[in-house]
């Protein structure tokens, strides 16, 4: 079949600003991350690491807790809390959440490798070697050749069972770390997030947001700025490029006031 494409002759009109819909959030522990998310309204806080206290006043689905109570491993408990949103946003015919935080990213890591590793048994090369005596405890430790394809794969599954379950973003809260870069030939410190590899290029290359957490005293601000020692940040949408934005403040009497509407304008009152 031969088809017959009309190319485009004009340059298309673009909103004032770009809608984002998948966010990263990266930040050292006690940033403030979790309970700032938990603060968004209508949310739902995914806590692979029981992080999201109680304190946080937040919709919240504890991740261990489901696996302890139902005696089932962490990565079952991900994929019933994922069907169980599916289920109840086709019930309602649309979304039941506006945002969904997952919290944090680096567990959804380590699920890869447990999932992947499951493949890779299940294979017809995993199955031959299994039955030719192989032990296989970990796909990349013990199937170097071939295990970082095989995580990868999974972390696709994974990742993509989080897509598209908000009616306005997903939100993934990752750990800072301490990275490195080459530049001139010189080693630079730089900050970085603590994802491997690929997996990390995925995630990013996915979102349309990638801020860096600080806090500043009683205030978190979220850095959308680039620079040579910077491994993570960027954004697509126009009104985040390269700005740098107060997020929340805690008065004397410990409130909370968040500024969401910098990131979300639709959240403008």
């Amino acid at each position: 079949m031969s088809l017959t494409l009309e190319l485009p002759k004009e340059r298309t009109v673009s909103p004032a600003y770009d809608k984002v819909t998948k966010l990263v959030l990266v930040g050292h522990q006690g940033t403030g991350k979790t309970q700032l998310c938990a603060n968004l309204p209508n949310s739902l806080v995914v806590d692979f690491e029981d992080g999201c206290k109680e304190h946080y006043h937040a919709k919240r689905m504890n991740l261990k807790e489901v696996a302890n109570t139902n005696n089932i491993g962490l990565g079952t408990a991900f994929l019933e809390t994922i069907k169980a949103i599916k289920l109840a946003n086709g019930k309602a015919g649309g979304y039941v959440y506006d945002y969904i935080i997952f919290d944090g990213i680096t567990a959804i890591e380590k699920l890869a490798h447990l999932h992947a590793t499951n493949l890779f048994k299940q294979s017809i090369v995993g199955k031959g070697m299994i039955n030719k005596g192989a032990i296989i405890n970990d796909v990349v430790t013990d199937v170097p050749e071939s295990g970082w394809l095989w995580i990868h794969r999974a972390w696709d599954e994974l990742y993509d069972q989080c897509i598209g379950l908000a009616k306005e973003c997903v939100i993934f809260i990752a750990h800072a770390k301490q990275g490195s870069l080459v530049k001139q030939g010189v080693k630079l410190d730089a900050n970085d997030m603590a994802l491997t590899g690929k997996m990390k290029l995925s995630l990013l290359r996915d979102s349309d947001a990638c801020a860096m957490i600080y806090r500043d005293g009683n205030k978190v601000m979220f850095s959308f700025k680039t620079n040579e020692k910077d491994l993570t940040t960027k954004s697509r949408a126009r009104h985040l490029n390269e700005k740098e934005f107060l997020m929340s403040e805690m008065n004397e009497e410990g409130v909370l006031t968040t500024h969401w509407e910098n990131i979300f304008p639709q959240l403008k009152k």
